[in-house]
């Protein structure tokens, strides 16, 4: 039993293949969270214990 391969479109193929080429931006931009302080508060209780790195 063989499995059916969709064609593959070659300049889609070649603009992805290029894409991931790229080297990642070293600088990331910054990102800001607003939230309530009741907000804040639940989720400081569901990240007990947690990291706060990645």
């Amino acid at each position: 039993m063989s499995i059916a391969r969709p064609e593959v479109d070659p300049p889609l193929t070649t603009a992805f293949d290029a894409t991931s080429q790229k080297k990642p931006n070293p600088t990331l931009s910054p990102v800001t969270l607003r939230m309530t302080a009741e907000e804040r508060a639940k989720l400081e209780e569901l990240a007990a214990g947690m990291t706060l790195s990645a």
